[in-house]
């Protein structure tokens, strides 16, 4: 209930009170904090919040960089105005993907991909995506992972308005799943 209550104070505006009930909590409900903030800052607090992203992400702890990362993303989709500091914010974002796990390598690069194209980077949101998409050809994963890894892949591109490239990695998912699925474990 505090981090309930904390999210609430914080987008109020109420940042002391947010502290003091998330005071104590672990990291990965901390960080619900962060997140839960991001829709209602003005522009004027944007470079605040990422400072404070930054930080959480030089942390390197798994909790801290994925809280961090889960803000990042719906912040720079709000970074319209200043190219600069959205460029920045991606950057960010796309150095601390390698410290992750590869599956939330893959999401977190479809997710920079698809924030950057909002952005009207369509270049480097290609460049992100095709990145992704290799680290998915490349990986070998379970039979229930692989096929989730693609569908990522395959929503991305159609979002970035790529249709066949969007048919082709959702039939390679489809094919992937029916070769494969005699293998996926059933719990």
């Amino acid at each position: 209930i505090h981090i309930e209550a904390a999210k609430i104070h914080a987008i109020l505006g109420n940042t002391a009170t947010a502290r003091d009930l998330s005071a104590g909590a672990s990291q990965a409900e901390a960080g619900k904090v962060d997140r839960a903030v991001i829709p209602v800052l003005t522009p004027e607090q944007f470079e605040a919040q990422a400072k404070v992203l930054d930080e959480v992400i030089k942390g390197g702890t798994f909790d801290g960089m994925r809280n961090a990362l889960d803000a990042y993303l719906p912040l720079l989709r709000r970074m319209t105005s200043n190219r600069e500091q959205a460029l920045a914010a991606a950057a960010t974002i796309d150095a601390a993907l390698p410290a992750m796990p590869m599956d939330l390598q893959i999401i977190y690069g479809t997710r920079l991909a698809s924030a950057l194209h909002a952005l009207g980077e369509t270049g480097r949101a290609k460049e992100r995506l095709d990145l992704a998409a290799k680290q998915v050809a490349e990986t070998v994963f379970l039979p229930e992972d692989l096929t989730s890894m693609q569908v990522e892949v395959a929503k991305a591109r159609a979002g970035l308005g790529d249709a066949d490239g969007a048919r082709a990695a959702l039939d390679a998912a489809l094919a992937s799943y029916e070769s494969r699925k005699k293998e996926i474990v059933d719990v």
